[in-house]
Parts: structure tokens; C-alpha cells; sequence
């Protein structure tokens, strides 16, 4: 959780400043500032609110930006208390300056970011998928990228693995190789989990002692 919720920060932050295009040109031996943009006061809509998107809110709200938010089943008192305004989806690509994707995949998220909903979003709104690889039409969202109809993208999820497509022609797509869980700190507490879950499991079943042996 604490892992993807801070990478999705940081490609949010990244797509803004432009960051990796600055650090492509450097080494190019191109020095070129370039105009991004803050992320204080933007709006951001987070399509999901469930462990990860209520966690990215904690890491936002430092940044005083405000919040939609889309959520079959939401947490009223998390929104209230925090301050996020639940909407609809088409009401929340529409209005927000980051669009963030935080929902499982079933037969109602597949490709629930497809052209006409990115045609939907601001001129200077970016999109982050973190979630879902089959949650964004990428052939879409490659042309929305080229043609400006939206700022930017931060990718880190495909619908096809290892992934090699439009986006990577798109200077203003930052993809990374679905790396939400690769922190250190994060594959250990998964490891922990696992042994307490596999040790949890064998106390509710556990074998009848053994019978003693007779020469």
C-alpha cells in the first residue's frame, strides 16, 4: 500500500515538474529549463478510495490541493474528514487537474479510460495509473498525449507486460515497469504477511498428534 500510494506521488510530481525530460536532455547536453507546474492547489481526483487512494490522500494534503473522489462504496467519514467531495466519474475527469486510478479490475473499470473520456479531461490535466494495466485504452491515451488533448501521463501498469507501445514515443508519458511494490521497506512487510498469514492458517488446521511407534 505505502509503496504504490508514494510511487503514484511521485510520478504525479514528476509529470508536473517534468523531471525525467530535463534529466534526458542534460545528458544529452541540452540545458533547458522547463515550465512545469506546482502542485499546490490542484484539484485531484482520485478514482478509487480504498486503502491506497485514502493513503495518497494523507500524502496530498500537505500540498493543500483538494479533492473528488469516485468510490462504489465510500468511506463517509474519511471523506468528511478530509474534506473530498464525492462525485461521478464524468464529473471528475472533467473537473480535476489529476486524474489518479485506484480501483480493482472487473467488467465495470475495464477500459473505463478510454478516448472519449480522456477528450472529457482538461487541456493540462494529467492522468496516473498505478492500479491496473486494462483500466486505460493506452492506444487512446497515446494519442491524447500527442494530439494535447491532456498534459501527461505517469504509467506504471499495462495491459500487456512487459510493455512496448505508443507511449513510449510520448515525451510526456513517464512509465515505469510496474514497480508500486518495489521498495525494500515494502517487500519486507509483504514477506512478514505472509509467514503470519501462512502461520495463522496452520493453527486453524492443525494435524492430530502422532501415534507413537510400536517396535
Amino acid at each position: 500500500m505505502e509503496g504504490v500510494a508514494e510511487l503514484t506521488l511521485a510520478l504525479i510530481l514528476g509529470v508536473l515538474r517534468r523531471t525525467a525530460e530535463a534529466d534526458r536532455m542534460l545528458r544529452q547536453g541540452q540545458w533547458k529549463p522547463l515550465m512545469g507546474s506546482l502542485l499546490q492547489g490542484k484539484t485531484v481526483g482520485l478514482v478509487g478510495l480504498g486503502r491506497i487512494g485514502r493513503r495518497l490522500v494523507e500524502l496530498l494534503e500537505p500540498f493543500k490541493v483538494h479533492f473528488l473522489a469516485r468510490e462504489r462504496s465510500p468511506d463517509v467519514a474519511f471523506a468528511k474528514r478530509h474534506d473530498i467531495r464525492l462525485v461521478s466519474l464524468p464529473v471528475l475527469l472533467r473537473r480535476s487537474d489529476i486524474v489518479s486510478l485506484h480501483v480493482t479490475l472487473d467488467d465495470e473499470t475495464r477500459g473505463m479510460v478510454g478516448a472519449a473520456q480522456l477528450a472529457s479531461m482538461k487541456r493540462r490535466a494529467i492522468l496516473v495509473n498505478t492500479a491496473r494495466g486494462e483500466l486505460v485504452d493506452n492506444e487512446a491515451l497515446a494519442t491524447a498525449l500527442r494530439n494535447g488533448q491532456i498534459a501527461g501521463a505517469g504509467i506504471d501498469v499495462y495491459q500487456k507486460e512487459p510493455y512496448q507501445g505508443p507511449l513510449t514515443d510520448c515525451p510526456n508519458a513517464y512509465l515505469t515497469c510496474h514497480m508500486g511494490s518495489y521498495a525494500i521497506e515494502t517487500r519486507i512487510q509483504m514477506e512478514h504477511q505472509a509467514v503470519e498469514n501462512l502461520l495463522r492458517a496452520l493453527a486453524k488446521h492443525r494435524l492430530p498428534k502422532a501415534r507413537p511407534a510400536y517396535a
